[in-house]
């Protein structure tokens, strides 16, 4: 029996962890959500950071099933501190919210708000407590699997806000895909899709979730750097769904990053990647995707 991409994969992100403790972490009283909720956040190493006055602050969401602790749980947050401090990659505050299994938006039956607790809550939050006044051309937004399409839906819906999004082993879907995806009777044993999306027949809010459907209708800003990444060994739902948009991208002539990573689906494959989105985030330009890059 074949099981589905998003079950094979979950148990990957809960393998080789590699336990550190340098993140910081924090509650909100949210008033959106109407509960507590946790984030984490990670900065530079004092010595990489000292006598700058212009840091970049990167929101990473994080993946179905794990929750704002996993750069610690997979000792990410100890590599991203030694590439920093060695100047592999530019110094940069990260913060990651709890998403839960929530796909990074306003659920349609208006019970969880998680797009507008990070918009209006983690945001401010976070770089009130760290003592951050960021333009909006120094923000990024980027994510991991369940976070990586979260990471596009809401950083092309803020480009206010966003001034690049970074998308790793996101499962991209077109409007099709995302409307038979909602129906699988298999992913609905994760979680109730109905209260997430409706039943698929409210037009606008589908078309203003997707990442497609936003570009072909013009409503995202071209001026946001884009980086895409899947992994030659993924499952098809994600490495075949980001490769559909990279190619989508290109017909469009969006601007964007693309590459393909060895490895499947997990931390151990995305740590490198991460690496690589921070110091195209923090570049201040647009790379082309073989040329130089100062922290490469």
């Amino acid at each position: 029996m074949m099981l589905h991409p998003l079950l094979t994969t979950l148990g990957k992100l809960f393998t080789r962890r590699h336990k550190s403790r340098r993140l910081d972490l924090h509650v909100i009283d949210s008033a959106v959500m109407g509960r507590e909720m946790a984030f984490s956040s990670l900065s530079p190493p004092a010595a990489a950071h000292a006598g700058r006055t212009d840091p970049h602050v990167v929101y990473m969401l994080h993946g179905f099933g794990d929750d704002h602790r996993a750069l610690d749980r997979y000792g990410i947050s100890d590599r991203l501190h030694d590439a920093m401090t060695d100047g592999g990659i530019p110094p940069v505050h990260l913060v990651m919210p709890h998403g839960e299994r929530g796909f990074w938006i306003d659920w349609h039956d208006g019970t969880r708000l998680y797009e507008s607790h990070v918009v209006d809550e983690v945001i401010p939050e976070a770089e009130h407590i760290l003592g951050l006044e960021i333009p909006s051309e120094r923000r990024h937004i980027m994510g991991v699997s369940m976070g990586g399409i979260g990471a596009l839906q809401m950083g092309l819906r803020h480009p206010e806000l966003f001034s690049s999004i970074s998308s790793i082993s996101g499962p991209v879907l077109t409007e099709a895909q995302a409307v038979e995806h909602v129906k699988s009777s298999f992913a609905r044993w994760f979680v109730d899709l109905n209260r997430i999306f409706g039943d698929c027949t409210d037009q606008e809010f589908m078309e203003s979730h997707n990442p497609f459907a936003i570009v072909k209708l013009k409503k995202n800003d071209p001026r946001q750097r884009i980086f895409l990444a899947a992994g030659r060994q993924e499952k098809e739902f994600f490495r075949g769904t980001s490769t559909g948009y990279h190619e989508f991208l290109d017909k469009n002539d969006v601007a964007h990053h693309w590459e393909i990573f060895e490895g499947g689906h997990g931390w151990r494959f995305w740590a490198p990647v991460i690496e690589r989105a921070i110091s195209y985030a923090a570049s201040h330009q647009r790379q082309d995707p073989q040329g130089e890059h100062p922290y490469e």
